[in-house]
């Protein structure tokens, strides 16, 4: 009988100190810095900053995610231009800069757990939220010379949407020189045209896998990779049809396959 008992004990205590193990996970929060990579965005994709917590269940992860990523059109068409000494590549066609402000609350589902200082963590990732799309002007750097003033070489940056090919009188009576694609030097100053963004409001979800690496309990490092989606609530007009060699359709949703290096720490 005592033995029975002694291993009844030894079983109590571990059970015990599996519990308060898990309990202890629960009490931890979690923060991520991630850089990511997307289908739909040049490099870099964007970055993201991530919260997390355990909450009612020591394998789920409640989790608030900021993402900020750009967002390109399918058929944007990088155009060199090779008739002007340093000039510029421009993408034909663009209208807009299209940036994308994700918050998302979500759920990390902790598959398989690794050991306290080796091996590989693996979670399951869902999430879901309000999407923001910030629609920027997209300029041209244009070559006005002989326009008005009359000065031999004068160049202005102006958004590309808002003359078309055909709109030779109002380009004309406006600058003092023919609108064609001939005298475009490349693209516009960035930083200019902030003062112009659009806001589109939409929803978003994401699913992925993210596998952390890290060596330490205390430290977090890994990649998270999946497919994500963008609903805005309007069409964004990020290509002008007057400006491309091929037919284009702007749309209101953007799928995605994306790539995130995260790294951060645990408390």
């Amino acid at each position: 009988m005592s033995k029975v008992i002694k291993i009844s004990l030894c079983i109590l205590i571990s059970l015990h100190l599996q519990a308060q193990s898990i309990l202890e996970d629960e009490l931890t929060r979690e923060f991520t810095f991630g850089i990511n990579i997307n289908t739909n965005a040049n490099l870099p994709g964007g970055i993201s900053f991530k919260y997390g917590k355990v909450t009612d269940n020591a394998r789920v992860n409640t989790t608030y995610t900021i993402e900020f990523v750009g967002i390109r059109h399918p058929q944007e068409y990088r155009f060199s231009v090779s008739n002007v000494s340093g000039g510029q590549a421009f993408v034909r066609g663009k209208q807009n800069y299209l940036y994308n402000l994700r918050l998302q609350f979500g759920k990390d589902l902790i598959l398989f757990r690794k050991a306290p200082q080796e091996g590989v963590q693996v979670n399951a990732v869902l999430a879901g939220g309000l999407s923001l799309g910030m629609l920027k002007p997209y300029l041209i750097r244009y070559n006005v010379s002989g326009g008005v003033g009359g000065l031999a070489t004068r160049t202005t940056d102006l958004p590309f949407y808002q003359y078309n090919f055909g709109d030779d009188a109002l380009f004309q009576s406006k600058y003092g020189a023919p609108f064609t694609e001939e005298r475009i030097e490349g693209r516009g100053a960035f930083f200019a045209g902030f003062d112009q963004i659009r806001v589109v409001p939409g929803i978003n979800a994401k699913i992925g896998l993210a596998f952390e690496t890290s060596a330490f309990k205390t430290s977090l490092t890994g990649i998270e990779t999946g497919f994500v989606v963008d609903v805005f609530f309007q069409e964004m007009p990020l290509l002008n049809a007057n400006f491309t060699p091929e037919p284009v359709k702007n749309y209101s949703t953007f799928a995605a396959l994306y790539l995130s290096m995260f790294f951060g720490g645990r408390k």
